[in-house]
């Protein structure tokens, strides 16, 4: 019974995904059966969190595309942003009041782990990938 439910949604996202949709549909999407496939990804993702998403399950949702840690891809996501800001020559320490638009949300996003640092809940590898980068952890004292 659980294998058939968990197949039938592996077989849903698939359509999605030939369909060229994204894969991970939210809890609250306006149709009623991707929001109820929304719920059951959300549901996988906390048993994945909990270790009690099998090997093999886990093996089948990424090949669908389902990323089981938002935060850890847009954390991903943000790192890749600034290193193609630093391949380019420029300046990772992006600011919030920056005047481009997705300049301005990578620096909200910077300044919300310099706050997670200040607090101690930013982790040891992610501290580590952003000094990697040349992220400045405060501002630069001016004489």
């Amino acid at each position: 019974m659980l294998n058939d439910a968990f197949d039938a949604n592996c077989a849903a996202l698939q359509q999605i995904k030939d369909a060229g949709g994204d894969v991970n549909v939210s809890q609250v999407d306006p149709d009623p059966a991707r929001k109820v496939l929304g719920e059951w990804i959300s549901h996988q993702r906390s048993a994945q969190k909990r270790n009690r998403l099998s090997a093999e399950r886990i093996t089948r949702l990424k090949a669908l595309g389902v990323i089981l840690d938002p935060q850890d891809a847009a954390f991903d996501a943000n790192c890749a942003a600034l290193q193609e800001i630093k391949d380019a020559g420029g300046d990772v320490n992006v600011s919030k009041y920056d005047p481009d638009p997705a300049r301005k949300v990578l620096g909200m996003w910077l300044s919300r782990r310099r706050q997670a640092k200040r607090k101690g809940t930013l982790s040891a590898e992610r501290i580590a990938r952003l000094e990697a980068l040349g992220v400045r952890w405060s501002k630069p004292r001016t004489s």
